[in-house]
């Protein structure tokens, strides 16, 4: 069997995985159609439930004001609302949080810090420990990088007074998007993954 032969055979194998691949997507981009529905349940103002936001931080010292900055101005009752910050941080992570709560007006969202001895379970463990004394009804999570919308919770409470639903996903956007081919490819990866993929 020469060169030309065996370039022709993996020419050949490529393209049918392509195919593949190609048909896959296909088809979870017609299912992803169906699973399409318009947010209908609106929010009944005079029966807010007590809502739980949980931020699982590790060293995270130069997103972590910005977190908290953006999650204080979340637009829902402050007596309704509690922010658990899962804070198991090595570094100056920890300062910075105590300093961003110790600043806060008594008539502020109420911020706890917790922290834990050990990091059995990382992430995961955290989020588990703070579910603990979690106050809230519903619980809504944000990792360190996010920068929540101050109508986030307002326009995922809704769909939950549906009995079936048990977990609302929203959808990400991407702050530095535009920046360079490489973000912009990776942005459609992710909305393409969020958009089709998980619907599909």
């Amino acid at each position: 069997m020469n060169v030309a032969n065996i370039i022709f055979y993996i020419w050949v194998v490529i393209n049918a995985l392509l195919f593949i691949h190609v048909f896959q997507e296909l088809i979870l981009m017609f299912l992803s159609f169906g699973k399409r529905k318009p947010n209908s349940n609106q929010l009944d103002e005079t029966k807010l439930p007590m809502v739980t936001v949980q931020l699982p931080l590790y060293n995270e010292k130069y997103v972590v004001h910005r977190l908290l900055e953006t999650v204080a101005k979340l637009d829902y009752p402050k007596d309704k609302l509690e922010i658990q910050v899962l804070d198991d941080s090595t570094d100056e992570t920890s300062a910075i949080i105590k300093e961003f709560i110790g600043k806060l007006n008594q008539d502020s969202v109420r911020f706890i810090q917790i922290q834990r001895e050990d990091r059995i379970a990382y992430k995961a463990g955290a989020l588990a420990h703070g579910m603990e004394t979690a106050a809230g009804e519903f619980i809504a999570i944000f990792d360190a990088d996010f920068i929540p919308d101050s109508q986030f919770l307002r326009q995922t409470l809704g769909p939950f007074q549906d009995p079936e639903v048990g977990l609302v996903q929203t959808r990400w956007t991407h702050i530095n998007e535009g920046s360079s081919i490489l973000t912009r490819a990776q942005s459609i990866m992710l909305n393409t993954h969020f958009g089709i993929e998980q619907l599909g």
